[in-house]
């Protein structure tokens, strides 16, 4: 379990950070890290998989924070053994959670003072990276916070008092502060000042789309709440209603900004219902539980290897610069990454929504507008570079 924890804090701070190859942001995309999410949760519920798909999801566990819940039925009196291990598995879970925040924030200001004395112009956020930590690790954190406090609370007042205050500050805190973030902001979401810090808040989504953040928070809530409940078929259908209903709302609005992330959640929405669908097999069918349970391993790996496709070519393009010092053509890239060139219109917004922005944020967009529209119309500027630079100004 420490050394789970040791790799659950290097993983999450990594995947917080701004780790990409030619601008393709390479691992932290929340589409496909909430879709591993999933079926790590999904090994929590009451459904009978077979040994196989336990042991395949147990990898899983070391990059995120551990959602290895425990209930217990309430009819049955407990020994000293069914409450002390998830307690102390809830201890060092939180105690991991915090102390990821403390050391990214060291490195953070570390990297910071480095670059000033080396005079060195490096472009980071600490908002956006923290804001997307929170993000990635909500999902783990709520659940298991909610297990112990359905559970365990009567079992130690000092830790129940902690989850209890945690929960109102961080499960329940969170999702406020991002709605009202984004709400009271609404007129600054196209501006790349307020992106620096912000974007991941809302940034697979068009800015006229941004409340679909909200459904993710209430959808992780859900799962938290879902898997609570000891019946195997009301837990199941629960779950894939809640699916199901953002399946239906993401065909009917079409939400994301680029094809990428409409492709991903596209194909981790489908994957996730086939799997909640067979699992009512394995409720009614207890006998072909091996043969579904295969098939559902099946399934994930499938949906993984998807993902990781343009991101594995990608680093082999990478790969054959570094050896070969042939530079590849950056349209592949592009292509690959389907990333949309930012253009005039990024930072545009409309006339009526401009007379509501203060004078300092129209002073600093004009100013952006003039350098953007410089590179953007020099023909001797390639479309990736022209990307990179007004990333990074």
């Amino acid at each position: 379990m420490i050394i789970n924890s040791l790799f659950n804090i290097f993983f999450n701070i990594s995947i917080s950070s701004n780790i990409s190859v030619y601008t393709y942001d390479i691992l932290s995309n929340i589409i496909p890290i909430s879709y591993i999410q999933f079926f790590q949760i999904t090994a929590q519920t009451n459904i009978e998989y077979s040994y196989n798909y336990y042991y395949f999801c147990q990898y899983f566990r070391l990059f995120f924070f551990d959602v290895n819940i425990k209930k217990y039925q309430l009819k049955r009196r407990l020994t000293s053994i069914d409450y002390n291990e998830p307690i102390m598995h809830y201890k060092i879970v939180m105690i991991s959670w915090f102390f990821s925040i403390i050391i990214y924030t060291l490195l953070f200001y570390l990297v910071v003072y480095v670059s000033k004395i080396n005079n060195m112009n490096i472009i980071k956020s600490y908002s956006n990276n923290l804001l997307k930590f929170m993000l990635i690790t909500y999902c783990s954190i709520t659940t298991i916070s909610i297990n112990y406090l359905f559970y365990y609370y009567h079992y130690n007042y000092y830790i129940s008092l902690f989850a209890i205050i945690f929960t109102f500050f961080y499960i329940i805190g969170f999702p406020i502060y991002t709605i009202l973030k984004l709400e009271y902001n609404r007129n600054l979401l196209k501006i790349d000042f307020f992106q620096q810090k912000y974007h991941c808040l809302y940034y697979i989504y068009n800015t006229e789309f941004y409340r679909f953040t909200y459904y993710l928070f209430a959808k992780n809530i859900f799962y938290s709440f879902i898997l609570q409940i000891h019946n195997a078929l009301i837990q199941n259908s629960l779950l894939l209603i809640i699916n199901i209903i953002y399946l239906f709302f993401i065909i009917k609005y079409k939400p994301f900004v680029n094809n990428r992330y409409k492709l991903q959640t596209y194909l981790s929405i489908f994957s996730t219902i086939i799997i909640l669908l067979m699992n009512f097999i394995i409720i009614y069918y207890k006998s072909y539980t091996e043969l579904v349970s295969l098939i559902i391993i099946i399934i994930h790996i499938i949906t993984i290897f998807l993902y990781l496709i343009p991101i594995i070519v990608i680093i082999v393009f990478y790969i054959y610069e570094l050896i070969t010092y042939k530079k590849i053509d950056k349209k592949y890239i592009d292509i690959i990454s389907k990333f949309e060139i930012i253009n005039g219109e990024k930072n545009k917004l409309p006339d009526e929504d401009s007379y509501n922005l203060p004078q300092w944020v129209k002073d600093e967009y004009i100013k952006k507008t003039h350098i953007v529209e410089n590179i953007l119309y020099d023909e001797n500027i390639s479309k990736w570079a022209k990307k990179e630079y007004i990333l990074n100004i």
